[in-house]
């Protein structure tokens, strides 16, 4: 259920109940019986909507339901409210052919009952209907409709009040799809529209007949429901740890490929970085800094209760920007994001959340006509920011006495040789390096000056980003969808790099019965893109480019993608690379995206299947079973006569990973007596990861330009194959006090196998707690500080070891060569070997542990507009 939806109960219980014939009441109490008594005498009856209010001021809950259902309806008055809300509502309502519906915990919706079960009442006689009010004097009137709407969203407001200003008797409620409709007397020209959670707004009608309106968020909202762990939606205010959340609105603004990349700047504590600006490019994201000293500081990545894979290989000083595999979810899909910060908030998820948890909730459908929601965003990308470099000198070096120029036929590297200005052309039209010939002193050439050319500012041309979505969701009352196909294709800064993504998902819910529900969530994902080498590489687009003197065109007249679609500007008819160190050293930067290619392509299926059952009114059972799996393909050459590759180079490169991950939880939700509120969770979790990874490399290409492993004449391969596996067992147990006081009690059991089997065992406990003090001294109306709460929490977390690490193990041997010879790596000369690994042993290893305190208070001053 949707946060918007649980408002929308709350607003029409503390509204005024105004309906009309297609409208809605709620039910709340103003009477002061005492708690848990009825006072009335056993034999006397009262009307069940009376009764439903009393229960809804004892227990602090709300009711929604349409009038029409509970009209004539009584209840005797021997009624025990000190049981549970729901055992309260399986005792009156089946007499009265009625049902309920609990939305959360503090929200039901009444319905009627599938099979009429005979009057509530003991006489077979309708109680006398009650006296009919005298009639309001008539006037004439207008009918006035529209559609009442979240502003930061868009979507539609269920329950809102609306009512006419002057003659507060006159109102109604919008419906599911946020409609209403209200005859308004003609002296009257303002509605009145208020909705708990929302700024309420006054609206003038001006002789219209449809007036839409869009209400804000109050910025005082206390009751922010987030989701913690493994599903567990928790609310803010009785958390003693550190969560923040991040909106779907301000992920989708941010309008980044990457939603790590999206995170940045969002929230205090988090790092984000990005490899590059090219396009695809990973990122990498880190929760209060690094804590482990050799192992992982990634925080883990947890969709829709499951955790997946978020990993990213490469990015290192040579090679291309590889993505991180958190660039597959689609952040139009994204309904929300927590953050979860220390071991407190993170300790259910045991050693994998060692360093934090990003818990992402996808969006979901409800109950209503479809709704189809399309997104198209255009974006343009440049370079903002280019390295200094000096334009005086030209290529040359300084000798003699004097400063002399040596081109790119000399092959020599040295950028400060004579003044530019002190050079001019020869106008040799046969010269390769320039097409206005040679350079040379003033007066020996044609009395052409020397061209001052910017390596950077003829290179890099406009990036273009295009992100399209579709997405329709909607329902019954028995089953829910969403469904949306998503399009993102990104064109880099560098020519002829580009990336994108496909992505298509389907979120269902499935009401199997009174107590039985099922959900299914399915991702399916193809991204991938054409990647160009940087960094630190004799081929790599950066080096080569930064490296060019001023004296030097690499394009020959030519700039950007113009310049990188035309062979001549980097390659001579022989073959060889036209660079200013002539061939073979470091690559013209157009060579090095034409010639040095790597492309790959990445197949990802995420998928969740999930049962929850009603055991109790109080306790329920749940089962997720989560799979992320996903392949990636790898394809990356080096042309004949490349800077890093003189002789060519293929590489061929297939990853599989697949991670399976089950939950079973047992869900406790019970009031203990009149002050105190128990929710406890306890939950068994498996957890099997296998990643595989196959390389073919081929050395020495025969054909210039075929970039085809048989084109090799040396061939090699090699596998390697990573499993782990890791069981748990945890509780989590929640205490709350009056909406005060909240204490929180966790404790979690991990074996994993990457550990010895004598101590592959840990405890990790968590405690935590809050007190919302200015609920304790009734300061929430102080127009100063209008709501604080301290809190503070212990935690124990801590990471496994890495893969086979407790034991000594051999690997592919090699013949290592010299200076001449480079090394032969086995199978070779018709034999294969292996050697002792360098990595020594440990079979008493231990898991790391992280035990961190922390302290902070939430505090919201002159009714939340300054914080």
């Amino acid at each position: 259920m949707s946060r918007n939806f649980t408002l929308t109960l709350k607003s029409l219980a503390l509204a005024l109940a105004f309906t009309t014939a297609n409208g809605f009441a709620a039910a709340q109490t103003l009477a002061q019986a005492e708690p848990g008594k009825q006072r009335q005498n056993r034999h006397e009856k009262q009307s069940l909507t009376g009764l439903l209010e009393q229960v809804a001021t004892e227990k602090g809950v709300f009711f929604l339901y349409e009038p029409s259902l509970l009209e004539g309806a009584t209840a005797s008055a021997e009624v025990d409210l000190r049981k549970d809300t729901r055992q309260l509502l399986n005792e009156i309502l089946p007499a009265a052919n009625l049902r309920y519906q609990q939305v959360d915990k503090q929200n039901f919706v009444i319905k009627k009952a599938k099979k009429p079960k005979g009057s509530l009442s003991s006489t077979k006689k309708a109680p006398a209907p009650a006296p009919t009010p005298p009639p309001l004097p008539v006037v004439p009137d207008r009918l006035v409709t529209g559609v009442v709407s979240n502003f930061r969203t868009g979507e539609p407001l269920i329950g809102v009040t609306v009512v006419v200003k002057g003659r507060e008797s006159t109102g109604t409620v919008t419906d599911i799809d946020g409609k209403y409709s209200l005859r308004v007397p003609e002296e009257f020209n303002t509605l009145v529209f208020s909705y708990i959670g929302f700024e309420p707004q006054e609206v003038e009608i001006n002789n219209r007949e449809v007036v839409n309106v869009w209400l804000n968020e109050a910025a005082t909202q206390l009751d922010e429901v987030v989701i913690t762990a493994v599903g567990i939606e928790a609310n803010r205010r009785s958390l003693g740890y550190s969560v923040e959340e991040v909106s779907s609105q301000e992920i989708e603004n941010a309008n980044e490929a990457n939603i790590v990349s999206a995170l940045s700047g969002k929230t205090a504590g988090v790092f984000v970085t990005t490899a590059s600006g090219a396009p695809g490019a990973g990122a990498n994201i880190r929760i209060r800094g690094n804590k482990s000293i050799n192992g992982s500081n990634k925080p883990l990545f947890i969709v829709d209760g499951v955790p997946i894979d978020n990993s990213s290989s490469g990015n290192a000083a040579a090679g291309v920007d590889v993505s991180n595999r958190a660039i597959d979810i689609n952040p139009n899909d994204i309904e929300s994001i927590s953050i979860l910060k220390g071991p407190a908030a993170t300790a259910l998820y045991g050693i994998r959340a060692a360093n934090g948890a990003v818990v992402i909730t996808t969006k979901r459908g409800k109950a209503g006509k479809p709704r189809i929601t399309i997104k198209s965003a255009y974006g343009l990308s440049q370079a903002n920011k280019l390295p200094a470099r000096q334009y005086t000198y030209a290529q040359g070096t300084f000798t003699g006495g004097e400063a002399v120029y040596r081109g790119p036929e000399t092959a020599e590297a040295n950028s400060y040789g004579p003044p530019m200005d002190q050079l001019e052309y020869d106008g040799d039209d046969n010269y390769p390096y320039d097409r206005n010939g040679r350079l040379v002193p003033l007066g020996q050439g044609n009395g052409q000056p020397a061209n001052i050319y910017r390596p950077e500012e003829d290179f890099f041309d406009n990036g273009h980003t295009f992100d399209n979505n579709v997405s329709v969701a909607g329902g019954s009352e028995r089953l829910a969808y969403y469904l949306s196909a998503g399009q993102f294709y990104q064109q880099g800064i560098v020519p002829r790099s580009d990336w994108g993504r496909y992505s298509f998902k389907g979120n269902f819910d499935v009401q199997l019965s009174e107590r039985l529900s099922a959900g299914s969530n399915t991702t399916v994902v193809r991204s991938g893109g054409d990647r160009k080498n940087r960094g630190n590489a004799l081929s790599g687009v950066s080096i080569g480019l930064y490296r060019t003197p001023v004296s030097f065109d690499n394009g020959d007249g030519k700039t950007g993608r113009e310049a990188a679609s035309d062979p001549s500007t980097y390659i001579f008819p022989d073959g060889e690379q036209r660079a200013y160190r002539g061939s073979d050293r470091y690559d013209n930067p157009y060579w090095s995206v034409n010639r040095v290619p790597f492309t790959d392509e990445v197949n990802r299926v995420i998928q969740s299947l999930s049962l929850r059952y009603e055991i109790t009114p109080w306790m329920a059972a749940s089962y997720k079973l989560g799979l992320d799996h996903y392949s990636d393909k790898r394809e990356a050459a080096w042309d004949i006569h490349s800077g890093s590759e003189v002789n060519g180079r293929i590489d061929l490169q297939t990853r599989l990973s697949t991670d399976l991950n089950s939950d079973f939880l047992l869900l406790i939700d019970k009031d203990l007596g009149e002050d105190f509120r128990l929710d406890a969770t306890f939950c068994h979790n498996f957890f099997d990861s296998e990643f595989t990874a196959r390389t073919v490399s081929g050395n020495e290409m025969t054909k210039q330009g075929f970039f085809h492993i048989s084109n090799a004449a040396n061939i090699e391969t090699n596998e390697s194959i990573s499993r782990r596996r890791l069981y748990g067992v945890f509780g989590d147990i929640r205490l709350n006090w009056r909406n005060i006081a909240f204490l929180n009690l966790t404790g979690r059991n991990d074996w994993s196998s990457t550990l010895p089997k004598e101590n592959n065992s840990f405890f990790y406990p968590t405690v935590s707690a809050g007190l919302e003090f200015t609920e304790l001294l009734g300061l929430t109306d102080n127009k100063i500080l209008s709501y604080g709460k301290i809190r503070a929490s212990y935690g124990e977390v801590g990471n496994d070891a890495g893969l086979y690490l407790t034991a000594n193990y051999f690997q592919r041997a090699a013949a290592d060569g010299d200076n001449l010879l480079p090394a032969n790596e086995f199978p070779a000369f018709g034999a294969n070997a292996f050697e002792r690994a360098g990595t020594l042993g440990n079979a008493n290893l231990k898991a790391e542990t992280t035990a961190t305190f922390e302290a902070g208070a939430d505090l919201k001053f002159f009714l939340g507009r300054s914080m």
